[in-house]
């Protein structure tokens, strides 16, 4: 069944678990909320996209969330801290930023 967000949104998904365990989730948004957000859950990884932004916004937020998935796997992440967009995520966003592109131009996404 096709997400809310489309046949390319769900295709960007399925490109971006290559990479990553995780699920996504689709909601309303309220004026003034954040496009995305991720969680651990006891069921692993949950990605929360707001359903209401068009195609390109939602697929980069799910990138950008999915960074931060990598990025903890392999680097941990103490919410104390509060430096979720350390250097290395910067690095594995860029990453997943050329592969998905790349990946688009061949129509893939």
């Amino acid at each position: 069944m096709t997400s809310c967000l489309g046949v390319r949104f769900d295709r960007a998904v399925r490109f971006f678990k290559k990479f990553a365990d995780f699920r996504v989730r689709t909601m309303r948004g309220k004026p003034d909320t954040e496009f995305a957000h991720v969680r651990e859950t006891p069921r692993g990884w949950l990605v929360v996209v707001n359903r209401d932004q068009d195609f390109d916004s939602a697929a980069d937020c799910l990138m950008h969330e999915v960074a931060h998935v990598l990025d903890w796997n392999k680097n941990g992440y103490e919410e104390a801290d509060g430096d979720q967009h350390r250097r290395s995520w910067g690095v594995i966003y860029s990453d997943l930023y050329r592969r998905y592109h790349e990946a688009a131009e061949r129509g893939e996404i």
